[in-house]
Formats: C-alpha cells, sequence, structure tokens
C-alpha cells in the first residue's frame, strides 16, 4: 500500500534512449515503525529482507533473459 505516492525522478532515463535497460524500486522501507524516514536520511532504516527479494528477482530476470537468447539460437 502506498501511503505517499511519490513523482520520484530518476536519470536513468536518460541512459536508456541509448541502450536498452530497465529501472525497477524495490520498497525497502520499516513500515511497523510508523513514519518511515526518506531514502537521503540519516535516520532511514533498511529492511534488509527485502534485499533477498531484490536478488531474487534479478537473478530470475537474468534466467529468463539467458533462456530467451538460448531458445532463439
Amino acid at each position: 500500500e502506498i501511503t505517499r505516492p511519490s513523482m520520484g525522478s530518476e536519470d536513468f532515463s536518460y541512459y536508456l534512449q541509448k541502450v536498452k535497460g530497465s529501472f525497477f524500486r524495490l520498497g525497502t522501507g520499516k513500515s511497523e515503525k510508523g513514519a518511515a524516514e526518506y531514502w537521503h536520511s540519516s535516520r532511514y532504516d533498511v529492511d534488509e529482507s527485502a534485499l533477498s527479494v531484490g536478488a531474487g528477482f534479478m537473478a530470475y530476470l537474468a534466467y529468463c533473459y539467458l533462456n530467451l537468447a538460448d531458445s532463439s539460437n
């Protein structure tokens, strides 16, 4: 659930004008603490359990990409 929508911007879109790529956000805030600090705050506390989710997702994307490349040969 998104409690505060964000219109956040990212310079990564400029890279995508030159090369193929993708971008996703991985939620790493700890919602049980109430009002979470923002990413660039010195008080931001990362939920480290989200890191394995992100790593797993990126590994899955690599696996799919490699299988797609392999099946096209």
